[in-house]
């Protein structure tokens, strides 16, 4: 859908970041600002701030920031499109749309109606019919309550051949509509329904919004388990089965337990565990992650102890130990996203959540998952159970391959903590391991310069003090015609810039991109205090700095050439560069003086 630039424009202009800010959590003024704890990670002291004047928001203990829409789109987890129609929404502004998109979003509001006519089909016959009598013997069998069938929009297909398709019909659907959302299914003889003969569990996006459906069978036939096929409104790899009805106690607990599957799911929450949801026959992704992050510190991976449940556990490992995720910079990435701990619950031999519940009560399952232990020593341990520890080839490949994991961390203090696990395991001393490490991050380049984590030092330093500055103080922003991207080392830093570049002449236009590092950065360094007295000097000091870091690289590069020159034979060459070294060292001593 495109909404035009003038609406958006007016919706950010109209709305208030302090009223919606609000909805979620407690602020209160302190000066200028307004300051709360953070709605995306737990804390006791207030870090969260908001500016009603820039209409920014940043927390300086998770880095999370940005505008009003960014907000709305982390919170609700809704793309940008959505969280302008959400603001809009909330202030009673009518959007208008550009050109051919505006019969398209009519059309996946279409979509959403259809299967919501789909789900009060389902339930009726499950609640009404001699046909849905099997499925909803199964759901009170399965011990699910009436109240618990309701509150998860429970039904049943019945096991004819096309009845929903002939019924939406009737209602007015479109055949295209029905099997664009995968209600339908075209054979030789026309569309007929995709769901026969099974009880019927609707998947809901965050809004509580019917995306799609999943269905079980309850004889013989396979496969057991049926989904419907990804769509515009769904996709396999960002959805999680009962997270609508689970984000608000996720956020309570700040810890959100991942199963296997619905029945798993609906259990757990009639049992009072209510921070449950399940993966939709994918592997945990760093998708799944960065949207329980939003309202989860802590998340539990779940598994059944039998072969499947392990080989699910397997597959998480293989996904998170990839060493280039589309997405990711490592392992770090992942296991951090949104300061969000990964933690590992292996159930007793022979149950699955429901199975537990119903043996023993939610108490023996939250004991459990109360033993999690961290996903890294997991991981390390279903690894290196993978080779023969009682010869030296063996060892050998177990260190290897566990060092895949371990070098991609950023962290020294957990590479080491990690280390120390591994060298338990092998039963070997600390320092071998250590010297294996050094050897196989030298071949992998794992924590070369090109690290997503830039270090503290002060050419870093100079950069964000600069770029804090020239965000903050319009009327200073003049130096940075004098100045361009290659002054600084950092590539994030660098995008910064060329945000500045954009920003009018002695105005504030900073219109946030949809990047996440990007507007937190920007956002954070907007709202952070400068401390200096002397602003105007400061400013000058630092933008010094930042030129005699430049020159500095400009004189090392020279350098490097006049090396690789031969001052005989190329004389003119050697002259011409080495009078530019002397350019660059008078101007750099010049610089230098004055700071």
């Amino acid at each position: 859908m495109a909404i035009s630039e003038e609406d958006i424009n007016a919706v950010r202009e109209r709305a208030d970041l302090v009223q919606i800010v609000s909805e979620h959590v407690s602020l209160k003024k302190k000066g200028k600002y307004f300051w709360g704890c953070c709605p995306f990670h737990k804390e006791k002291t207030p870090s969260f701030k908001v500016d009603p004047v820039l209409q920014l928001y940043h927390c300086f203990g998770c880095g999370e920031g940005g505008n009003i829409f960014t907000f709305v789109m982390k919170m609700e987890r809704l793309d940008f499109a959505d969280a302008v129609r959400a603001v809009a929404d909330s202030i009673g502004y009518m959007l208008r749309y550009e050109g051919v998109r505006k019969k398209g979003e009519g059309g996946r509001k279409r979509l959403y109606e259809l299967n919501e006519k789909a789900v009060g089909f389902y339930q009726y016959v499950l609640s009404k019919t001699d046909q849905g009598k099997r499925g909803l013997d199964y759901l009170k069998g399965r011990g699910f309550s009436d109240r618990t069938i309701a509150d998860f929009s429970l039904g049943f297909s019945p096991a004819t051949w096309d009845s929903l398709t002939k019924n939406l019909l009737k209602k007015g659907a479109k055949q295209e509509d029905l099997l664009a959302v995968g209600l339908s299914i075209k054979g030789e003889r026309g569309i007929y329904d995709r769901f026969r003969g099974r009880v019927i569990f609707p998947i809901t996006d965050l809004k509580g919004q019917t995306v799609a459906f999943g269905g079980r069978v309850l004889g013989d036939e396979t496969p057991k388990y049926m989904n419907s096929p990804e769509s515009v409104l769904f996709k396999k790899s960002n959805t999680l089965y009962g997270l609508f009805q689970a984000k608000n106690e996720i956020v309570r607990e700040g810890r959100a337990l991942v199963v296997e599957g619905y029945t798993d799911v609906i259990a757990l929450h009639q049992a009072g565990v209510k921070t449950a949801v399940a993966t939709l026959g994918t592997a945990f992704t760093e998708e799944h992650l960065a949207l329980l992050s939003r309202f989860a510190e802590k998340v539990v991976l779940v598994f059944d102890s039998d072969a499947a449940g392990l080989k699910a556990a397997e597959r998480g490992i293989a996904y998170v130990t990839d060493f280039r995720m589309p997405g990711l910079e490592s392992v770090r990435d992942l296991l951090n996203k949104g300061g969000t701990e990964v933690m590992v619950a292996v159930l007793p031999a022979g149950l699955d959540p429901a199975e537990m519940i119903e043996k023993s009560g939610p108490e023996s399952f939250l004991d459990a998952v109360g033993g999690a232990v961290d996903f890294m020593d997991f991981a390390i341990d279903r690894v290196v159970r993978r080779f023969d520890l009682s010869t030296t080839g063996g060892r050998t490949k177990a260190a290897r391959a566990v060092l895949e994991i371990i070098a991609t961390l950023d962290s020294a203090v957990a590479q080491e903590q990690y280390l120390k696990v591994l060298a338990r395991k092998l039963e070997t001393d600390l320092d071998s391991v250590l010297l294996e490490l050094r050897r196989f991050a030298k071949g992998r380049a794992v924590n070369a310069s090109g690290s997503p984590a830039a270090r503290w030092d002060v050419q870093s330093f100079v950069e964000r003090e600069f770029l804090k500055i020239a965000l903050q103080k319009p009327e200073l922003r003049e130096r940075l015609q004098e100045v361009g991207s290659d002054y600084f080392v950092s590539p994030v830093n660098q995008r910064v810039f060329a945000v500045l570049s954009q920003i009018g002449e002695g105005k504030f236009e900073l219109d946030l991109p949809a990047d996440e590092e990007l507007t937190s950065l920007v956002s954070g360094l907007t709202l952070e205090e400068i401390a200096a007295d002397n602003l105007t000097d400061y400013f000058s000091d630092i933008f010094a700095r930042l030129k005699e870091f430049y020159l500095q690289r400009q004189i090392n590069s020279l350098r490097l050439k006049l090396e690789q020159l031969n001052p005989i034979k190329n004389s003119r060459g050697y002259d011409e560069l080495f009078a530019e070294l002397l350019r660059l060292e008078t101007e750099k001593r010049s610089l230098k003086s004055r700071t």
